[in-house]
């Protein structure tokens, strides 16, 4: 028993330690305030922060959450009890029914998570919305200190939660910041409220629940996983894909001959992997001339393709370039699934330097400095429904 309880305490000296960890679960700037459930004379502070800093369909629908569950609701106080943030979450399964389906937001999460079922006896945390008075949802110290007290829910909530939807607004900013702690992009669950696009983001602590997570987290820093906090096993994982390969190739090979066209692949296998890596690509598979790689952030594999097609201009390489989001299976260190076929087809519709991309990657960039063209709607090989394509303009 001792020594469990020096190997737990070890444990979290360690976790402390781990920037990552630590950032989720101690955020700075916590002393000025303090987080507490929501009482009736916080409503018009509610109100006030949702209708300034959030959309007005988005607010509206806080106001009706606050009406039916307040107690779901907790705040963030000054020292001198000022409200300068709050957040709401809840068990979906024990909120209005009625309620839940009417939101666009947690209806949208209700049909991901009925699409994609928890096992018998694992629990779900809707985190519904947090909101400061200084800047909406970007990191300040009330927001961190509503982000430290929903920790206290994970931890109270071991080993049977399962999964975190939550929403963002500041997908280009905050993705970046969720993505090493293991929250993916759900696009299929994505709302627009008054013309503006909230994205869902998931969080799935995998069987084990919080233990699993943290042990995923931490195996990343040692060097026992890699590239994600995601173990290299078998399930289902939301990624970005990329393909890419040489244009006319082999018209290439017969014009050069086998030795300067090996000669030419090995630059071009060179090129493409230093780009993968500096944009914290991971290779996946490589036949002939085309690469199959996958990211987790859609913008990092656009500015990728962006790299590899200039790189490899220099040695008189054309490549093409496809990127699609979506569900793979993980098997090892492979992919597979519809998501990879569709990727592969969208890359094969390009033309001599084009990046295409599916809808779903464009609407995952939007509010960056990427821009497309829309080249219309197209029925990829194999693949159900019409798919419309964007090709990618510029990206800085």
């Amino acid at each position: 028993m001792a020594r469990n309880l020096w190997q737990a305490t070890a444990d979290f000296i360690y976790l402390i330690e781990n920037p990552i960890v630590r950032g989720a679960f101690f955020p700075q700037g916590l002393s000025d305030y303090r987080v507490e459930p929501a009482t009736k004379a916080d409503a018009q502070s509610i109100a006030a922060i949702a209708t300034s800093t959030d959309a007005a369909e988005s607010a509206r629908w806080i106001e009706a959450w606050w009406t039916r569950h307040p107690d779901a609701f907790s705040v963030a106080r000054s020292r001198d009890g000022a409200v300068g943030a709050f957040y709401f979450a809840f068990d979906p399964a024990v909120v209005d029914e009625k309620l839940r389906l009417a939101d666009p937001i947690t209806a949208a999460w209700t049909r991901h998570l009925n699409e994609h079922p928890v096992a018998t006896g694992e629990r779900v945390l809707f985190i519904r919305r947090r909101l400061s008075l200084e800047v909406g949802e970007l990191p300040c110290p009330s927001g961190a200190a509503c982000t430290l007290d929903v920790k206290r829910t994970y931890m109270s909530w071991r080993p049977s939660l399962r999964r975190v939807y939550s929403v963002v607004t500041e997908f280009p900013t905050l993705g970046p910041i969720l993505a090493p702690l293991g929250f993916q992009p759900v696009p299929e669950a994505n709302q627009t409220l008054d013309r503006v696009l909230y994205h869902t983001l998931l969080l799935d602590f995998g069987p084990q629940s919080i233990d699993g997570w943290l042990r995923r987290v931490v195996g990343v820093e040692l060097g026992e996983l890699s590239g994600s906090a995601t173990p290299k096993v078998r399930g289902r994982r939301l990624v970005t894909i990329l393909f890419t390969d040489i244009v006319g190739s082999t018209a290439k090979a017969a014009e050069l001959g086998d030795r300067q066209w090996g000669n030419l692949i090995e630059a071009h296998h060179d090129r493409v992997r230093r780009h993968l890596t500096r944009y914290h690509g991971r290779e996946i598979d490589t036949a002939g001339d085309g690469f199959f790689a996958m990211f987790e952030s859609p913008a990092d594999a656009i500015l990728c393709a962006r790299a590899i097609g200039a790189s490899v201009a220099e040695i008189g390489v054309s490549v093409r370039a496809g990127v699609h989001t979506g569900e793979c299976e993980i098997i090892g260190e492979k992919l597979a699934g519809i998501a990879v076929h569709i990727g592969a087809r969208v890359a094969a519709m390009a033309g001599a330097n084009e990046i295409l991309v599916s809808n779903t990657v464009r609407d995952l960039v939007a509010g960056s400095d990427i821009s497309f063209e829309d080249r219309g709607g197209y029925t990829l090989k194999g693949i159900p429904g019409e798919w419309r394509l964007f090709a990618v303009v510029t990206a800085s």
